[in-house]
């Protein structure tokens, strides 16, 4: 009897030492998964980013892992490190746990492709994750600030050129203004620049002036041109004005006897806070009056009528105006025409009796 049970009990043993071995062969590998904390990254060239990559061990857990890895970048260039310590394209890092992983890249060319991360746990399941990236160019903020919006013809009107370089390359700039007819006088500089006309500037604020030496209506585009090719423009809407003025002259109208020299003064209200100094021209036209001349005070010239003649800078004076030849009694209209030397104007006709008496 004691025969029978032993051998059953061996049979039992053998029987439940085979169903041992057909579970553990059919148990499943021990699975992962691979996330990172970004979709797309965009870099400046030399500049460098943090991605965080975690490996999440997936249930059931049927056995222990490590794992390894290696990247690959394409349609970019640039440099891994983990921890400080730099690793090639294509390198095995080994040694690396479940859990978030901190890498920096470093962008050292410029170009739009993609980061490839490979791991390989140790029961051989592989698994791969894509970043998009971009390497630009160095960039920079340009800005230009003028204190007015409009000013007159050769008058300064201050402004302000900032340039930020965004990134780690050291850049040098070349700006340039043009579509105005004008002069830019930078603060470092003793020179004016013309429009079209390249000036260096280092990055930082540049103070300057700008005068237009035509009235005109035209916006004002600044280029600034990187050292690395990067290019970037400012439009300004900048108004130059005429510096227009109105004349007031006695008496209105004018009449004398017709033997006598008619009296005239004027008065030329030109624009407040003008800096500049502005000469007058004048010159007369008549109708019904026959031929006419004028003399203004201080001055010994005799002006036919239709010439032009410089009064200077005096903003207030008188003058005489003539008959020329046979004087007779006459009714008409003289027209007194004033020019300034940026090229405004202003006309006064006024009514002319030389009566008979």
């Amino acid at each position: 009897m004691k025969k029978i049970i032993i051998l059953v009990s061996i049979a039992l043993s053998i029987i439940s030492c085979e169903e041992l071995d057909v579970d553990i062969q059919n148990l499943e590998k021990t699975n992962f998964t691979l996330t990172t904390n970004t979709d797309q990254e965009t870099l400046l060239i030399n500049q460098s980013i943090e991605l965080n990559l975690s490996i999440t061990i997936e249930e059931p857990v049927t056995e222990e892992l490590n794992f390894s890895m290696k990247y690959f970048d394409t349609g970019v260039e640039g440099k891994l490190s983990i921890n400080g310590v730099e690793y090639a394209q294509g390198e095995i890092i080994n040694n690396i746990s479940n859990g978030i992983m901190s890498l920096n890249y470093l962008g050292t060319s410029i170009g739009a492709g993609n980061l490839t991360f490979q791991v390989t746990a140790s029961n051989e399941i592989t698994k791969e994750i894509i970043v998009p990236i971009t390497v630009n160019e160095t960039d920079f903020e340009f800005t230009v600030l003028f204190d007015k919006e409009k000013n007159y013809i050769n008058e300064s009107t201050p402004f302000s050129i900032d340039i930020k370089t965004k990134g780690t390359e050291n850049l040098t700039y070349k700006v340039y203004f043009k579509n105005v007819e004008g002069e830019v006088k930078l603060d470092s500089e003793d020179q004016e620049i013309l429009q079209n006309r390249e000036f260096n500037l280092s990055e930082g604020i540049t103070f300057g002036e700008y005068e237009g030496t035509k009235a005109q209506d035209t916006d004002i585009e600044f280029i600034a041109e990187a050292s690395n090719g990067v290019v970037k423009s400012k439009v300004i809407n900048f108004e130059t004005l005429l510096t227009d003025f109105e004349v007031v002259m006695t008496p209105d109208p004018l009449s004398v006897p017709y033997r006598w020299d008619l009296s005239f003064t004027y008065f030329i209200k030109r624009p407040d806070n003008l800096k500049q100094e502005i000469e007058y021209y004048l010159h007369i036209t008549s109708v019904g009056l026959g031929d006419l001349m004028y003399i203004i005070d201080g001055s010994e010239d005799h002006i036919p009528q239709g010439f032009e003649w410089n009064i200077g800078n005096r903003i207030s004076n008188g003058g005489l105006l003539k008959q020329l030849g046979m004087v007779s009694p006459r009714k008409g209209v003289v027209t007194f025409h004033f020019r300034d030397s940026n090229g405004a104007t202003y006309e006064k006709s006024i009514n002319v009796d030389y009566y008979d008496y």
